[in-house]
């Protein structure tokens, strides 16, 4: 799945990657199915080596208290948080980032203007969407609005310290 790819300013070989991110991220917490598929089908990627040898060698292990607390199934915990990066990423997009090529005015700006409404009704609209996507995950899940905030931060982190894994 190539959900960070259109993100800014992350590693395009993390997206090529991103199955092993996935999988590594559910051996973290107790599910090396997704991980032992991988090694079983296809050569290890050189960012990967050292975690699976350290696997291997008994010195990375799942953290099985925070597997037992998370709510979110080990195998989902990449995907949730990919996906809800960047479905919000496009609303910061829309709201902070979005162009438009004639006359340079922010996207929220030219959105109103062609709706004809202020533009603080738009940011209005963003807001609620990205409120409206937290329920539904919190309502998929049973999980709090803040389980799903550690699972972002959890995420960036990740992400940050790419390519190490």
């Amino acid at each position: 799945m190539n959900v960070w790819s259109g993100m800014v300013g992350v590693d395009p070989r993390l997206n090529e990657c991103w199955h092993w991110f996935s999988a590594l991220w559910a051996f973290d917490y107790g599910n090396p199915e997704p991980l032992a598929s991988l090694i079983q089908s296809e050569p290890i990627p050189p960012e990967f080596s050292g975690a699976v040898a350290n696997i291997v060698k008994g010195q990375r292990k799942p953290n099985l208290k925070a597997s037992v607390k998370s709510k979110i199934p080990a195998i989902e915990r990449a995907r949730l948080a990919a996906t809800l990066s960047v479905m919000f990423g496009l609303i910061d997009d829309i709201k902070f980032r979005a162009w438009e090529s004639e006359d340079l005015k922010p996207g929220v700006i030219t959105i109103a203007d062609r709706k004809g409404v202020e533009p603080r009704e738009i940011i209005g609209e963003l807001k609620a969407r990205r409120e409206q996507i937290l329920r539904l995950v919190c309502t998929e899940f049973s999980i709090s609005q803040e389980t799903v905030e550690n699972l972002l931060r959890e995420a960036r982190e990740r992400v940050a310290l790419w390519p190490s894994v």
